[in-house]
């Protein structure tokens, strides 16, 4: 056994190994298993690795149990490696810790580019974790049945691909069973494998996190930052959702890099009043807490690249020196406790002119802001019409003195403007419209309202073209009821 040169059968009764074998002396050969069967150690070695090599690795019955029967301090770790890739492992595992407190860790270590499942059921006391031989070489492993080990899941290196969610009406089974999932590598990785994902374990970052693949992933555990900044890196191309609450001490503080969206929903904590507590540097941020919990914690906010939105509550201050700011994923509201500074980038707001078939109203992005406004002339006001009513239309509520708030703020305004609308009180044509700016207006009269005294405005009015065709359009009306007039024709009732 271990030359790879016939399989090694499972058929029931004990394998027992007495030291720990090498990386250089694996078990190579196949695996199939037809009856439950054990696979113990009884090395007294801090660290007894069991390391199986091969692609073939099945059952058709039974389930395989690893025990630590070493039994000689509670820091011995029996360590069963699978290091092959390619294969589904559909059988139940029983991951079972020895007397003495001695653990047992079921490892995978594959390597980049290959996968490994693990579709049966992982149960006991031991643990799970997903490594590499050497940083960024690790593969992906998928754990795909509602789990229930205790012993808790660390990711070192690869990626773990959560095949199932946590059970919604038992929350004791999913993916990474019942304990506290580690990431504790900056080559490690999480994606949802199949479909869009929630998992509920509890998360503690030692390293920076990055979330991959192509379905929604929710973690909806706590996050503990310690007293670092932690880096989450989204890739995702769908959303990835952070629903816990996420906590740390002094220093705790989240860098969001990546092209993708990560979205903050939970009641947070992390970070130090008065001192930025996340930064975005690329991708898109959203804040959506409901309620009047901060999804940033206590922290301020830099915008540094990529697009800070949402459709919640950012307890801090917020400022900008690059990329994007807007309310909403589409339209929306997002509510600043502390002042906003706007130094460089582009200030995003959309609204919708609605549409008269079927009639939808009108609305716009709102941002509230707590404290004082801050704008110099390298932020661009950037205006997206949602809707596909023109200005207006009969029929169309989007006429003449359309007014929104486009941001409402509590404080001082340092009299700073947009680049592209630079007179307060001014017209400027912006997403092709022309509007009237006004940075020291008021949100009464408003289409979207606003929580604070003081707003920024933009009142839609008509272009030199529109008053034009408007008057031939008045022209031609009278024309016609005189014309119809002369000829018994009624044009008002047809």
């Amino acid at each position: 056994m271990g030359n790879g040169a016939g399989t090694l059968n499972l058929a029931g009764g004990t394998l027992t190994t007495s030291a720990s074998r090498a990386l250089t002396d694996p078990i190579a050969n196949p695996i199939n298993m037809t009856a439950s069967s054990t696979i113990t150690t009884t090395s007294t070695a801090g660290n007894a690795n069991f390391i199986f090599t091969s692609n073939t690795v099945g059952g058709t019955a039974g389930t395989l149990t690893f025990r630590n029967d070493g039994a000689d301090a509670a820091s011995d770790v029996f360590d069963p490696r699978f290091t092959g890739s390619g294969f589904d492992f559909t059988r139940p595992i029983a991951l079972v810790d020895g007397t003495l407190a001695s653990k047992t860790r079921l490892s995978t270590f594959n390597i980049t580019g290959t996968t490994n499942t693990f579709s049966g059921v992982i149960s006991g006391t031991g643990s799970f974790r997903r490594s590499a031989t050497s940083p960024d070489t690790g593969g992906d492993t998928i754990l795909s049945g509602l789990n229930t080990y205790s012993g808790g899941t660390l990711i070192t290196g690869g990626g773990i691909g959560f095949g199932s969610s946590t059970d919604a009406a038992v929350p004791t089974k999913g993916p990474i069973g019942t304990g506290t999932l580690t990431v504790n590598s900056s080559s490690a990785s999480l994606f949802a494998s199949g479909a869009a994902r929630v998992v509920s374990n509890p998360i503690v970052l030692t390293s920076q996190m990055t979330v991959k693949g192509t379905n929604q992933l929710e973690l909806s555990g706590t996050v503990d930052l310690g007293a670092v900044s932690r880096t989450i890196t989204v890739t995702n191309t769908a959303d990835t959702i952070l629903s816990g609450v996420i906590s740390g001490t002094t220093g705790g503080a989240i860098v969001k890099q990546g092209s993708g969206i990560l979205i903050l929903s939970g009641k947070n904590t992390y970070g130090t009043a008065n001192v930025v507590g996340t930064t975005v540097t690329a991708g898109t941020l959203r804040v959506n807490t409901a309620g009047p919990d901060s999804g940033t914690g206590v922290g301020d906010v830099l915008v540094n690249g990529g697009t800070l939105g949402g459709n919640g509550n950012i307890g801090g201050s917020v400022s900008m020196t690059s990329g994007k700011i807007g309310a909403g994923a589409s339209i929306g509201t997002l509510n600043i406790g502390g002042s906003l500074g706007l130094t460089s980038g582009t200030f995003d707001w959309e609204f919708s002119s609605g549409t008269l078939s079927p009639l939808t109203a009108l609305a716009g992005d709102l941002t509230n802001v707590g404290g004082a406004l801050n704008i110099t002339s390298a932020t661009i006001l950037g205006v997206t019409n949602l809707g596909t009513n023109l200005f207006g239309v009969i029929g169309s509520p989007f006429v003449n003195g359309t007014k929104f708030t486009v941001i409402s703020y509590s404080g001082l305004w340092n009299s700073g403007t947009f680049g592209n609308a630079s007179v307060n009180g001014n017209d400027y044509s912006l997403g092709g419209q022309l509007w009237r700016i006004k940075y020291n207006d008021t949100p009464l009269g408003t289409v979207n309202g606003g929580a604070y005294a003081n707003a920024v405005t933009l009142t839609a009015i008509p272009e030199a073209s529109t008053f034009f065709v408007i008057g031939l359009g008045g022209v031609f009306a009278f024309a016609a009821i005189r014309l119809g007039k002369r000829m018994g024709v009624n044009v008002l009732n047809g």
